[in-house]
């Protein structure tokens, strides 16, 4: 016999062993019947004691180059999504551009039937261009906010550690009550900090 099947009579001698003393949901014959054969041939193998095909050392790759394709079409989707805004945006503005030009100029001008009002299409365009270029606006308001925070925060911090790192060195609680007596007894400089520290 060849080792696999050996190994494959042992498993299911163990089984059959085995099979009296287990519930009736549990015996393997009850199973046989509720699977199809290929996929019983499949449950047996993995009772066997073959060895599993090693992993293609490739994948790892591919995995990380179908990501990166994948963010990278993702990218280009969002900036190709945001040349049309720009666009659209920039048409929007060149007509406002144009109607107070030419109101300034003195020309009559029938501003709403330039700007699309009554149609529903141009309104709902310019109130998209709108909500758009407010979003924008807002994004970039709190961008600077938060950044001029963080600044902030971290200007805040670095003087309190600085401040405790004076608070705690041991020459700054011997140099100040050294600095006031100096100064008060005689005319030498003030001390100073070692600049090691």
């Amino acid at each position: 016999m060849a080792p696999h099947s050996v190994a494959h009579t042992q498993s299911s001698s163990l089984l059959d062993r085995a099979a009296p003393h287990l519930p009736r949901i549990l015996q393997p014959s009850l199973w046989e019947t509720v699977f199809p054969s290929n996929l019983r041939s499949k449950t047996r193998s993995l009772f066997s004691e073959q060895q599993r095909k090693p992993r293609n050392p490739a994948t790892y790759f591919i995995w990380i180059y179908l990501l990166i394709g994948s963010q990278a079409i993702r990218i280009i989707q969002v900036k190709n999504e945001h040349n049309t805004f720009a666009r659209k945006a920039e048409i929007q503005i060149e007509k406002l551009r144009e109607v107070v030009r030419r109101l300034q100029a003195g020309e009559d001008v029938d501003v709403e039937k330039v700007l699309g009002t009554g149609v529903p299409e141009e309104e709902e365009a310019w109130e998209e261009a709108l909500k758009e270029i407010e979003n924008e606006e807002r994004l970039w308001s709190e961008s600077k906010k938060k950044k001029r925070q963080q600044r902030e925060q971290r200007k805040k911090e670095a003087e309190e550690a600085q401040q405790r790192e004076q608070d705690a060195s041991p020459v700054n609680q011997i140099a100040e009550p050294v600095k006031t007596t100096e100064t008060a007894s005689s005319s030498s400089p003030p001390f100073r900090n070692p600049t090691f520290y």
